[in-house]
C-alpha cells in the first residue's frame, strides 16, 4: 500500500479533544468519514488511527479522532504527519491544469531557455506556510530548494516527466 502525506497536527482545539490540522492539500474536502489513516512522527514506527470527523476553520482543520477524549491526549499528536492510502486521493476531482502534489515528485528540471534537461530531479516537496518548496537532487545528492511559486517554476508534462525552471543558474549563488 503507497501513502501520501495530507498534512500535519497542531495543538489541541478546546476540551473535549478535537485537535486543529493542517493539510497540504485539499484532501480533506473530498474524504468520507470516519477516515483511517497512517501516523507518522519523525524517527519514529508510524500507527493508524481514525479521524471521526473533520471541519473546516479559518486556516486549518479541526478533526475527532477516536480515542482522543481531552486535550491532553490531543497533544500527543501534535506535529504528527498524517498519511492516506494512495488509492483514496485517486479520487479527488481535479480541475484542467491541476496534479497531485505527489506526482511531481521525480520531475526533472528543463531549462527552457537552453532546452535542456539540467539533471535535477524534485525527490520532495516541502509545505512551507506561504508556499511550497521543491527540493531538486542531483544524482551526486546535491539540493537545491526552489519556491513552487510562478516566477521559479514553469509548467510541467508528466509525460516527459519534466517541469520548467526560471532562472535556474540563480540557486547556485544563494
Amino acid at each position: 500500500m503507497e501513502f501520501t502525506s495530507i498534512g500535519f497536527f497542531g495543538k489541541p482545539h478546546g476540551v473535549k479533544g478535537h485537535i486543529s490540522f493542517y493539510p497540504s492539500g485539499d484532501a480533506l474536502d473530498f474524504c468520507t468519514y470516519p477516515l483511517e489513516i497512517q501516523l507518522q512522527f519523525k524517527n519514529q514506527p508510524s500507527n493508524h488511527i481514525r479521524i471521526l470527523s473533520a471541519k473546516k476553520a479559518s486556516k486549518f482543520w479541526i478533526l475527532k479522532v477516536s480515542g482522543i477524549e481531552n486535550p491532553e491526549s490531543a497533544k500527543a499528536l501534535t506535529r504528527a504527519e498524517a498519511l492516506c492510502d494512495s488509492l483514496l486521493l485517486a479520487n479527488i476531482p481535479l480541475k484542467k491544469g491541476e496534479i497531485l502534489v505527489k506526482d511531481l515528485v521525480g520531475l526533472e528540471a528543463y531549462d527552457i531557455q537552453k532546452k535542456q534537461r539540467l539533471g535535477y530531479s524534485i525527490s520532495e516537496v516541502k509545505d512551507h506556510p506561504v508556499h511550497s518548496i521543491l527540493v531538486f537532487r542531483s544524482p551526486e545528492k546535491e539540493e537545491v530548494l526552489v519556491p513552487f511559486i510562478s516566477q521559479f517554476v514553469g509548467n510541467w508534462d508528466l509525460v516527459q516527466r519534466t517541469i520548467e525552471v526560471l532562472h535556474w543558474e540563480d540557486w547556485f549563488a544563494v
